[in-house]
């Protein structure tokens, strides 16, 4: 693939959709399960009632789940340069954003529910929270493991341009090369910090 091709802005948008596809789900199963919680278990106990049956709210909440849940981690900046991300720190900030995304939306939308006890709170927590974490932090790593593996494999390359003095890179010039190569650099020139170049 050409470093500077149109085909890496291809596959980036590919990865992104995917990721994308990913969230959408993950942010459908947490919502799938909490409203399932809240409808075989909390309402029910709340209200004296066998079972409660599923309304028409369940599609507008599954979407608001999905449309907030995605554009958080747009906002924080998780699909930008999907190529070029370490596998650890995406599930960092992913940990973070998530820990703030559950607080704000029990807050938000899940603090004023009817329940008999506390408790379903902390289980109402616990299953959108745990699923959300779950399946988005699986796909992410899945999708990233991906990415390293096509790197590895040299189907993905990356321009680099060296900055320094020739006599040091020169000197680096192997630890350079592997660097490179084990990251999917390819290194396109040097640039001396004295205005030459190479």
């Amino acid at each position: 693939m050409s470093p500077r091709g149109s085909a890496l802005r291809a596959t980036e948008r590919r990865y992104t959709l995917a990721y994308l596809a990913g969230d959408v789900a993950a942010a459908g199963l947490a919502y799938t399960w909490l409203y399932s919680y809240r409808k075989g278990v909390v309402e029910p106990a709340r209200f004296g009632i066998e079972s409660l049956v599923w309304d028409d709210f369940y599609p507008w909440g599954l979407s608001v789940t999905a449309v907030l849940w995605v554009g958080t981690l747009a906002v924080v900046g998780l699909y930008q340069s999907l190529l070029r991300k370490s596998r650890l720190t995406e599930l960092s900030r992913l940990v973070q954003t998530w820990f703030f995304f559950v607080l704000v939306f029990f807050l938000l939308f899940l603090l004023d529910d009817y329940v008999k006890s506390y408790t379903a709170y902390w289980g109402t927590i616990k299953r959108f929270g745990g699923t959300l974490l779950g399946v988005s932090a699986l796909i992410r790593l899945a999708l990233g493991s991906h990415i390293r593996w096509r790197i590895s494999q040299g189907n993905l390359h990356f321009p680099t341009l060296l900055i320094g003095e020739r006599t040091l890179l020169e000197s680096h010039l192997d630890d350079i090369k592997r660097h490179a190569h084990s990251s999917g650099e390819v290194l396109a020139g040097w640039m001396s910090v004295y205005g030459k170049q190479g």
